[in-house]
């Protein structure tokens, strides 16, 4: 087992974040860069416009398999450190000091006991709220922001290979698709 402290760990999650931020980067200007495909060669064909919209959410999934990986590993990572384990180990001995004392009939009375079991599970979630602040960061890396267009790539196949029922008045064109 490597010994590592808090330091480490964010030093590990700010690589992480990094990287999956240029990932998510990556992944969004590959989308866009479809959906513009798309427009610029007025390629309409559905089986085309299916198979750019499948292979952007495939992209998108395998994002997704990466940044649960990574996130459970840095999870883990955050909380084998040694200043996390220290912190549940002194919240520990102090609700278990708590629920000694009481035991004693004389002591009992005087609330230290309580004190002490409260004290404890503070420190124990104090370590879990001070991992969890640096997984927050991690956690805005989550969406590959690729949704915008597939919806778009997907409402122009319907457009272009669906019947559809036209309205329209003197302000608005109104859009139904006969399928649905």
């Amino acid at each position: 087992m490597v010994v590592h402290g808090d330091k480490e760990v964010n030093k590990q999650l700010t690589k992480l974040i990094s990287d999956l931020k240029d990932y998510q980067v990556a992944l969004y200007i590959y989308s866009f860069a479809r959906f513009l495909e798309v427009i610029l060669l007025e390629n309409f064909d559905e089986a085309y416009l299916d198979q750019i919209t499948n292979k952007i959410y495939d992209y998108s999934f395998k994002y997704r398999e990466i940044y649960t990986l990574c996130y459970d590993k840095i999870q883990n990572y955050a909380d084998s450190s040694v200043n996390a384990n220290l912190l549940k180990g002194f919240g520990n001995i102090n609700k278990v000091l708590g629920e000694t004392i009481a035991k004693v009939p004389v002591i009992n009375n005087l609330q230290i006991d309580e004190v002490l079991i409260e004290t404890g599970d503070k420190i124990k979630n104090y370590s879990s709220k001070k991992a969890d602040k640096g997984i927050e960061k991690l956690i805005e890396n989550q969406s590959s922001y690729v949704v915008p267009f597939v919806e778009k790539i997907e409402e122009i196949n319907k457009l272009y290979n669906r019947p559809l029922e036209i309205l329209f008045d003197h302000e608005n064109i109104y859009l139904k698709s006969l399928e649905e």
